[in-house]
Parts: structure tokens; C-alpha cells; sequence
């Protein structure tokens, strides 16, 4: 006997990262393992135009999967997340917090300048 599993996204962290992408998000929920083309868009709530990739590796896990966002060409605060499974979009109760991709960091100086080595 066969059973369909039906994928469900409940959640997810971090909820921010890098212009510059490779932020490893973590999804959580049921069966994201079913199916064989998994993929996450991030799309800017403001500008429809402007989303991010987050592929998968190779393994997927049924209760948490890991993805790694892409760059975006500018930053943007809100956003709408879509898991796509073999070309279906999953169903999800993702809390509202989104996702948000910020400026990448930047180093303005370093404390202390100097150090004793031993």
C-alpha cells in the first residue's frame, strides 16, 4: 500500500542575511523530503520583481532541510516565501516574520589595535 506525504512548511530561521547570499536557511516541517526538485523563493513583499533562490543540497530531510539563499541585487525587509516540490507549491503556516535580506556588513575598525603574542 502506497500513502501520498504531504509536505508541509511550518516554520523557518534565521530570518535575515546577506545581500551577498550563502546564508544557510533552515526549514521546518513535514515530509520536505517528498517529491525530487525542491525549491524556496524569497520574493520582496514591496517589489514582485525582485526574489532570491534558496536551493537545496542533495539530501533533504523529512522534519528539517537546509537551503543556501543567492544574492539580491538590493536589499528589502518583507517578503514572501514559496517552497516548490516537483513543481507544487506546498502548503504552509510560515509565522509573518519573513525573511529579510540586509547591506552585507561591514568592518569600520578593530579593537583592540594591538595584542601581546606568547
Amino acid at each position: 500500500m502506497c500513502t501520498e506525504q504531504q509536505p508541509l512548511l511550518t516554520d523557518f530561521h534565521p530570518i535575515k542575511g546577506p545581500v551577498s547570499g550563502g546564508t544557510s536557511l533552515t526549514l521546518v516541517g513535514f515530509h520536505l523530503d517528498a517529491g525530487v526538485d525542491a525549491l524556496l523563493t524569497i520574493t520582496d513583499m514591496a517589489d514582485d520583481t525582485l526574489s532570491v533562490n534558496c536551493v537545496f543540497s542533495d539530501h533533504r530531510r523529512s522534519n528539517d532541510s537546509v537551503c543556501v539563499t543567492s544574492s539580491s541585487s538590493r536589499p528589502f525587509n518583507g517578503s514572501i516565501i514559496q517552497l516548490t516540490i516537483d513543481g507544487i507549491v506546498v502548503p504552509h503556516t510560515v509565522p509573518p516574520h519573513g525573511f529579510s535580506m540586509l547591506s552585507d556588513p561591514t568592518i569600520h575598525s578593530v579593537v583592540p589595535k594591538e595584542t601581546i603574542v606568547r
